[in-house]
């Protein structure tokens, strides 16, 4: 199941659900909008229901009220399975190139032995990407938003079982100091 979030600038957000199952789809999910900070300023929770290979509007809101006072060019709104389904989304109220990202400070937390890595931000962190020297890496995720002192942890491994050269990792987001 995609969930995704139709708008344009000025105008209602309008959640959709689409399935492209060949069984039905139950979820609840939910629509956040938080400010760069991390405070979640509106939240909507919907059921859903989707037919096998069927799409469904799942409610509209006006932007002004998702924003509740917060400025759009500093705003996030992030839609997400409260039951796992699908990964988080996040989706902006303006062009990237009119945001009002704040400075974030990246917390990096290296298990070699395991070969995970945690990721926090202090403030909104905007793709996040992860670099390491080394071919035929697999990885959790490389690339990613990510909400403040939240953490996400990132399984990384070499798929012909080679040693993984972490003194080449580099992890750094638009917006990080």
């Amino acid at each position: 199941m995609l969930l995704t979030v139709q708008h344009d600038p000025g105008r209602g957000l309008k959640l959709w659900a689409l399935n492209d199952r060949l069984q039905a789809c139950e979820d609840t999910v939910e629509l956040a909008v938080y400010d760069f900070d991390g405070n979640v300023r509106f939240a909507k929770k919907y059921g859903v229901s989707v037919a096998p290979n069927d799409s469904a509007m799942l409610g509209e809101i006006a932007e002004q009220e998702a924003l509740a006072g917060l400025d759009p060019a500093s705003a996030v709104c992030v839609v997400r399975s409260l039951t796992g389904q699908t990964e988080d989304n996040f989706y902006y109220f303006r062009d990237h190139k009119d945001m009002k990202f704040p400075a974030a400070q990246l917390i990096i937390e290296l298990d070699e032995q395991k070969q995970e890595l945690s990721v926090t931000a202090s403030r909104f962190a905007r793709m996040v990407k992860i670099e390491l020297d080394a071919e035929r890496l697999v990885m959790d995720d490389n690339f990613f938003d990510l909400l403040p002192h939240v953490t996400k942890k990132i399984r990384i491994t070499q798929a012909d079982g080679k040693p993984i050269p972490w003194d080449s990792l580099a992890v750094t987001a638009i917006n990080s100091i």
